[in-house]
């Protein structure tokens, strides 16, 4: 890593021009982030970046570009209650463009001076802001919308790159750390007696007509998108796609391969007990579920799963 990119310029500043803009603006994008939570703090102190109290560096950021643009904009990653904070304490904000962990996207809120508009999670979506103006230049309306990122739409080359090479050099953290974790798995679960899952070729044996269903649809090669996404370790994926994620399931791909893909248990639950003693377990199933009238079950939606697609078919009777 060079200095040039461990060592951020706190602004950059873009000159905008248009047909409808009466003269060239000028806009700084300020970067500020939260500061690292006390159990990242040995970490990233370890790492040799210094991550400075944001609400000096953007008060700091702000004087410093005074004279220089005409709109300042801060792209924030920091908790809802923090960029409040942020843009109370400043009256020279105009935006705030903020995301946090959560990846909740509220509507657009005026806090002083500052608009604050929140950006999508994982970059799926563009975040597209428009302002209007009056005959005297006097911002009088906005609009805030976002745009599916989806293959329509193709990915800029340069950064296209860089996120190529980061996510190659990702795999091959996560791949050694799923082969460590796998080791240890193997050793303490020599078998899947004490797994509460059967899995579906287990289930198919009674329920034949179903499990041909599900060979059949996208649900039992479920982990194959993850695979081709380069998604495979993405704790935030890999829950919808295999068995039993951290509910004595799914570890990782290297450590039960088994547990991948959307089975029947994935939305009926862990069946060893059924499967033990079939008729008891159905009597018991029986005995817990409510009782729902006549009128209710006319009104709950249905869904299927289409054959050789694996697309959920929702109808409706009313």
């Amino acid at each position: 890593m060079d200095g040039a990119s461990s060592q951020p310029g706190p602004y950059v500043i873009r000159i905008v021009t248009g047909k409808r803009l009466a003269r060239p603006v000028r806009i700084a994008f300020i970067g500020v982030s939260d500061a690292a939570p006390d159990e990242m703090k040995d970490r990233v102190a370890a790492s040799g970046f210094v991550i400075n109290d944001p609400f000096l560096t953007g008060q700091a950021a702000l004087a410093e570009v005074a004279d220089k643009a005409d709109v300042n904009v801060v792209v924030s990653f920091r908790s809802l209650p923090r960029v409040n904070k942020l843009a109370r304490l400043n009256d020279d904000i105009d935006v705030i463009i903020n995301s946090d962990e959560t990846g909740l996207v509220p509507d657009p809120v005026q806090v002083n001076n500052a608009l604050i508009v929140f950006a999508a999670k994982e970059t799926k979506h563009l975040g597209e802001l428009r302002v209007y103006t009056d005959a005297d230049g006097v911002v009088d309306r906005f609009t805030a919308r976002y745009v599916e990122l989806d293959e329509v739409i193709p990915d800029e080359p340069g950064m296209a790159a860089i996120t190529a090479q980061a996510r190659r050099e990702i795999d091959e953290v996560q791949n050694r750390m799923a082969e460590a974790e796998a080791a240890v798995y193997s050793a303490s679960n020599s078998s899947n007696a004490s797994s509460p899952f059967v899995l579906s070729d287990t289930c198919g044996k009674c329920h034949q007509t179903e499990y041909a269903i599900w060979r059949k649809s996208l649900h039992s090669n479920a982990f194959a998108a993850l695979e081709t996404r380069r998604r495979t370790f993405d704790s935030a994926c890999i829950g919808c796609h295999s068995l039993g994620f951290q509910k004595q399931g799914f570890v990782n791909i290297k450590a039960t391969p088994h547990l991948a893909n959307v089975q029947c248990e994935s939305c009926h639950g862990p069946r060893r007990c059924h499967v033990a003693a079939p008729a008891a377990e159905i009597t018991r199933l029986r005995r817990e579920m409510p009782v729902a009238s006549s009128a209710t079950i006319a009104q709950t939606a249905r869904i299927s799963i289409l054959p050789n697609t694996g697309q959920s078919s929702l109808t409706r009777t009313l």
